[in-house]
């Protein structure tokens, strides 16, 4: 299920990363694995150097949710 997170809409993402199915850093791996697969015939995207930041951010949501805080 992981490699198809991307598929889904940004609510159902939500809810599966609140209920603690899905970590936020497994969704943001298939988000960044899906760009870098279609990326280059689109180049829609220029720095990949983001991706360590945003992966980072997704560390800390889930340490967020882990501790009973609220995550968007």
């Amino acid at each position: 299920m992981a490699n198809e997170l991307w598929r889904l809409d940004a609510v159902e993402l939500a809810g599966l990363i609140r209920d603690g199915r899905v970590s936020a850093r497994e969704a943001m791996t298939a988000h960044l694995e899906r760009l870098d697969a279609v990326n280059p015939q689109i180049n829609a995207v220029v720095p990949p150097m983001l991706h360590e930041q945003a992966l980072a951010e997704a560390d800390l949501a889930d340490r967020a949710r882990q501790a009973g805080d609220a995550v968007g």
